[in-house]
């Protein structure tokens, strides 16, 4: 941002032509700078693998995400069944009420369990411990989902 800012003070008070590539050097090279003198932090995180692993004989398995945008007010859910075999059972997706990320993930499993038509024995999977933590009763929902 320093490197912005004194570019433009440069072009206004002392009449000096804007440099955008200046400007975008003089950014590289901080950052660059930053990350040499503070250990390279990308360096320093742990690489996790995640795979997706196939639910138990006789099990389906429902892999379900939500999203939502505040910027355009919109939220999407989609599924994602499986059986024991990995074999897709059902792929679906649609728009839910736009009220939050949260929302739209529980959303999301709502959408999935409505979909499976049949008594199965199901692994129900989502990417955030916070909707797990409202499924299981360990938090309050600030909000009526309904099934």
């Amino acid at each position: 941002m320093w490197v912005v800012w004194k570019q433009r003070n440069a072009k206004v008070h002392e009449l000096e032509a804007n440099r955008p590539r200046a400007i975008v050097r003089g950014i590289i090279q901080m950052a660059l700078d930053y990350a040499s003198k503070n250990g390279k932090a990308s360096e320093q995180r742990e690489r996790l693998s995640v795979c997706w692993a196939m639910p138990d004989r006789g099990w389906l398995k429902l892999n379900s995400d939500g999203c939502y945008s505040p910027q355009c007010y919109r939220a999407g859910v989609g599924i994602i069944l499986r059986n024991d075999q990995g074999t897709h059972m059902k792929i679906a997706w649609e728009p839910c009420p736009s009220v939050s990320t949260l929302y739209a993930k529980v959303w999301a499993i709502r959408f999935g369990l409505r979909l499976i038509s049949t008594n199965c024995k199901l692994v129900v999977k989502t990417d955030s411990l916070e909707v797990v933590r409202l499924l299981c009763m360990e938090a309050a929902y600030p909000w009526e989902v309904g099934i």
